[in-house]
């Protein structure tokens, strides 16, 4: 069963949209989904997430399509993202 990890990191982290940066998140951060799927609304004060998809994917922040961003296994990426956002997978 294919999955995405979504590590999310906030202002207050430290985090300053450069990934080497990036402070470790505080616990209960992460969420799993499995592919196809949405994420739960991001936390408020996330600005950047880290995604790792088992699988390659495809991803966007609102109803996602065949057309959107291509994810490929194994190889984390970093996004500025808006606090409340919803990732969705296929």
């Amino acid at each position: 069963m294919a999955t995405l990890s979504i590590t999310e990191f906030d202002s207050s982290s430290g985090a300053n949209y450069t990934p080497m940066a990036a402070v470790l998140p505080a616990s209960g951060k992460t969420q799993s989904i499995t592919l196809p799927g949405s994420s739960a609304a991001l936390a408020a004060t996330t600005t950047l997430v880290r995604l790792l998809a088992s699988a390659d994917c495809v991803v966007a922040t609102r109803t996602v399509a065949a057309g959107d961003l291509k994810l490929i296994a194994n190889v984390p990426e970093y996004f500025r993202v808006t606090g409340g956002a919803i990732i969705a997978a296929i």
